[in-house]
């Protein structure tokens, strides 16, 4: 009994937690159970309190004041779980702002892209009449290609042109017993079991390869890629009723096998879609200088923390730090 406290205890502290969930009647769909206090500890170490609609409980604050403010969408990397609240680029952004800037207010689901921007961004602005604008970040360019989102997301598709709502589920179990664990700690006993279900028990011999997993859909791009973002491009201007501008955040500087990595693997589909924003008459803002200046002038890269390699993964403090900056000079709404 003594050790499994002591493992309790431990778990409690140095695990990360579960991700509660509950269904949102606004939104139609299910999000972070709202009261829930979500614990990153796999990649950085932090603590998060989550609001209304699932977002951090800060950002429903400043939306609950009632002042303006524009919403930032985009994946992992704007929802940021990976670093403390007051040190994320958005909270960052509130504090340094000038006093007549509308504030901002950070809309990142894990596995979101700018497909699923096309549906959510309305239904924000129809519950909100204060927000005066939005960034849909892109840090991927599968992000705008067809085919290319995760399973359970809006997707963008091609043959013909065409965008379509996603579709996330979560089971009864889910629902009933992870706000029970979560709230007491207990999160060490669900790794347990889930690693128990999903182990693949062998008692006879034979090939024991694990098989791949299927792809999410095609990353290639089509001849036609200028046609369908012009398509994309449309269909967001044709949904979104603010100002709205894309966001490129890139996967790099990051090391690889001990290498530090200054270019973008995507500069020329970058290009493309940015020339295609160009003609639309869409900004599109690119704050890969502001990364390279980080490591070029303080030798600091913005991805990797103390438990874990500083790989294209998630934002660390100075990657935060830099996007700040970058939105203090470039965003005005």
């Amino acid at each position: 009994m003594a050790s499994f406290v002591l493992i309790w205890a431990l778990a409690a502290v140095i695990d990360g937690s579960l991700h509660s969930a509950a269904w949102d009647e606004a939104l139609q769909r299910y999000v972070l159970l709202p009261g829930s206090v979500i614990r990153h500890r796999s990649e950085g170490w932090a603590d998060m309190e989550v609001g209304q609609h699932g977002l951090s409980a800060a950002g429903s604050a400043v939306l609950d004041s009632e002042e303006p403010v524009f919403l930032m969408w985009g994946d992992s990397l704007v929802e940021a779980h990976q670093v403390p609240e007051e040190r994320k680029a958005i909270f960052l952004y509130n504090a340094q702002a000038s006093p007549r800037a509308a504030k901002g207010v950070a809309v990142g689901r894990s596995g979101a892209g700018v497909p699923d921007d096309f549906f959510e961004v309305p239904v924000f602005e129809a519950l909100y009449p204060q927000i005066r604008g939005h960034i849909l970040t892109i840090t991927k360019m599968k992000d705008v290609l067809p085919g290319g989102n995760n399973p359970g997301w809006a997707r963008f598709l091609a043959d013909p042109w065409r965008l379509e709502p996603g579709h996330l589920e979560v089971s009864d179990l889910s629902l009933k017993y992870a706000p029970v664990l979560q709230r007491f700690r207990l999160d060490l006993l669900y790794r347990l079991y889930a690693g128990v279900r999903d182990h693949d028990f062998r008692l006879l011999p034979g090939d024991v390869s694990p098989a791949l997993p299927p792809e999410s859909g095609s990353r290639s791009v089509p001849r036609d890629m200028e046609e369908g973002w012009g398509f994309l491009i449309e269909a967001l201007r044709s949904r979104i009723s603010k100002p709205w501008v894309f966001l490129y955040l890139p996967m790099y500087p990051h090391v690889d096998h001990g290498t530090v990595v200054l270019n973008d693997a995507e500069e020329e589909l970058k290009q493309r879609f940015k020339a295609v924003c160009e003609a639309k008459g869409v900004v599109f803002l690119d704050a890969s200088d502001q990364f390279r200046a980080l490591y070029e002038k303080e030798g600091k890269l913005p991805f990797g923390f103390f438990n874990l390699p500083p790989g294209p993964t998630h934002l660390n403090v100075d990657g935060h730090r830099a996007l700040a900056a970058f939105m203090l000079d470039k965003v005005d709404f």
